[in-house]
This record gives C-alpha cells, sequence and structure tokens, in this order.
C-alpha cells in the first residue's frame, strides 16, 4: 500500500475514531433566558406541569415513555438535591378555557412546555432534540402562563421566543414581594451521544433542562432549613 493511501487511511481511522469517543456534545439553538433572582423562603413543595400536547410527538415506539420518565427523573433529582419536593400535577392544560377550572398549586410552579421533539438512532451516535419553554416562577401564578398561551400560541404558527418575553413580563406584572421568576426558552435543545457513550441521549438533553431549573431552586430556601 503506497504511503499516502497509508496516511489517508490512517487519518480517516482517527476521524471515525473521534467522532465515536466524543461521547456527549451538546448545541443550543436560540436559546433566550429571561429571569429575575432573589432570595426567597417557601414552603418546599413545587407543583410540576407538563402540559398535555408535551410529550406527544414521538418518531418510534417508546419514546414517548422513555423521554417524559427521563424528564420527571430528573426534575424530581434536581428539586431534592436543594431540599424540595416535586409534586407532578398531571391536570394541567395547554390552554386557558374559559369556564374550566385551573388547577390551584400553593407554592412556587414549574412549568415544562416541549410541543417537538425526536430521536435519531446511527451506528455511530444517538441524536435526539426537543423545543422546550420552561416557565419557574417562585409564586404559584399559572395565570400568566394560562393567559399567554391562550393569546399568543397555536400550534400552527407560533413564535415561542416572542411568547417567552410576553410571559416573563406578564408574570412580572403580577409580582409582590420578593419573588423569583425565570422563563427559558430553546428553539432547539439537542443532543448527540457516542455509541460508546454510557449517557443516554435522553438523559444528556433532560440534563440541560435540570440544570436551569437548579440554578432558578437554588434561590428557594426550605421553612426550617
Amino acid at each position: 500500500m503506497k504511503p499516502k493511501t497509508l496516511i489517508l487511511l490512517g487519518l480517516v481511522v482517527s476521524l471515525v475514531f473521534a467522532a465515536v469517543h466524543v461521547t456527549v456534545n451538546v448545541s443550543e439553538d436560540s436559546k433566550v433566558v429571561f429571569k429575575h433572582y432573589e432570595n426567597v423562603t417557601v414552603d418546599g413543595n413545587v407543583s410540576v406541569f407538563i402540559p398535555v400536547v408535551t410529550l406527544s410527538a414521538g418518531m418510534d415506539e417508546g419514546t414517548l415513555d422513555e423521554f417524559s420518565h427521563t424528564i420527571l427523573s430528573e426534575v424530581n433529582g434536581t428539586l431534592e438535591s436543594r431540599g424540595l419536593k416535586a409534586e407532578f400535577r398531571g391536570e394541567a392544560l395547554n390552554l386557558y378555557i374559559p369556564g374550566v377550572q385551573l388547577p390551584e398549586p400553593e407554592g412556587p410552579v414549574v412549568v415544562i412546555f416541549i410541543p417537538s421533539y425526536g430521536r435519531k438512532s446511527m451506528v455511530l451516535y444517538e441524536e435526539c432534540h426537543a423545543t422546550v419553554l420552561l416557565y419557574m416562577n417562585s409564586n404559584p401564578d399559572l395565570d400568566s402562563y394560562y393567559f399567554s398561551m391562550a393569546g399568543d400560541y397555536s400550534s400552527s404558527d407560533h413564535d415561542l421566543e416572542r411568547l417567552a418575553e410576553e410571559l416573563f413580563k406578564r408574570a412580572q406584572m403580577g409580582e409582590v414581594g420578593p419573588y423569583s421568576l425565570e422563563v427559558v426558552y430553546w428553539k432547539e435543545l439537542k443532543v448527540r451521544t457516542a455509541g460508546t457513550s454510557e449517557e443516554k441521549c435522553w438523559s444528556a438533553l433532560a440534563e440541560k433542562i435540570g440544570k436551569e431549573i437548579e440554578g432558578w431552586a437554588k434561590t428557594l430556601h426550605p421553612k426550617g432549613s
């Protein structure tokens, strides 16, 4: 075999080896963050809502259960690490509907809205992605979220980046006293994990969401702690 051929072959092998062994790669397309942090004393329970359109468009069988379980586990672990207890509320609606009684949490709230997501499995890597709107408020304000969604969101034609900003402003208007508020939007949160990686694709993606929740949760201090 000619020297040039050997060099080229070696380069190809090196690139493949590198691609396989870069275990986790994360890209955050058009991420925007709006936040106001203050230290707040809370009872310790955090109501977590995942609206019903969330996690409803998986690309392959089993994706829904796997992704939803991973998200819930990450949120639960993140809040527990801060001495907080997650209360998962399954009755949350996508949109405010007149005449329908809204859930009434008594403490901080977290809403995770994921209108689209998907996963692609290849020989050398696995790739997953999601569009995510994350709303976190130390006060039990769900009205701002519902009214923002009702007035500004439609699944066929939406601008979630603008909605995220409007949601933050709307929530701020209703705040009284110390409060900790954050709205995060990812147009596309994408994670690629190598075939040799022990960390699963959905776990790595959920971890990014968990990191944002953790930053906000650090401002919440349970009574008696």
